[in-house]
């Protein structure tokens, strides 16, 4: 009787140690993501001459390997206040920061096309781009004296919509971009530098 509670107490820990491990991995999210669409948010040169921005703030419950961001732009064929509207080609750019608004990294790409909704897609995969657990957000903004709209929603995710220039940055609790964020939980780490998510960037291979 003995032997055979031993046996099972060994097969016990066997699943033990093999299952939970994967479960727990599972657990790990793997991205954010918005795709609704009833407002929207102006970005670029304004009237100040200042250039507004917008972004999204969100959580990871894991360290991962950050992959991409995209946002959900909108441009038409008319002027704003005097500036000119984003058209097909032009760059926009998507940074990276940490949860003390620092830049990690930037990503160019171009508008697809000069009018109605598009997804604009940021790939960081190359930089092999790792980040702590933690508060991180994605930003959206363009060096190009024009202007363009993120489309927004009411809040869908645990995050703020943030929305700013070089000055000032205001955060929104009524409503989020649409946006998407992906990242890889099951990355290995290397080492680390001196900011990122939680204030700490990892270096994967």
């Amino acid at each position: 009787m003995m032997r055979r509670q031993g046996l099972l107490t060994a097969l016990f820990l066997l699943i033990a140690t093999t299952i939970l491990p994967l479960t727990a991995g599972a657990q790990c999210m793997t991205g954010w993501s918005n795709a609704n669409t009833s407002d929207f948010e102006y970005f670029g040169l304004n009237v100040s001459g200042q250039r507004s921005w917008v972004g999204q703030e969100f959580t990871t419950d894991c360290s991962g390997q950050f992959l991409r961001a995209a946002f959900l732009v909108t441009v038409d064929f008319f002027s704003f206040n005097g500036v000119t509207t984003l058209t097909g080609g032009d760059t926009v750019t998507c940074s990276v920061l940490d949860d003390q608004n620092r830049v990690i990294a930037s990503v160019d790409n171009v508008l697809e096309s000069g009018f109605g909704n598009q997804w604009v897609v940021f790939d960081f995969t190359a930089m092999e781009l790792g980040l702590a657990a933690g508060v991180l957000s994605v930003r959206l903004d363009t060096s190009l004296d024009a202007y363009g709209w993120v489309v927004t929603d009411i809040n869908r995710v645990p995050g703020r919509m943030m929305i700013g220039d070089a000055d000032n940055t205001f955060y929104s609790e009524n409503k989020d971009t649409a946006f998407e964020v992906v990242w890889d939980p099951n990355a290995v780490v290397v080492g680390t530098e001196e900011y990122s998510w939680g204030a700490v960037k990892a270096l994967f291979r």
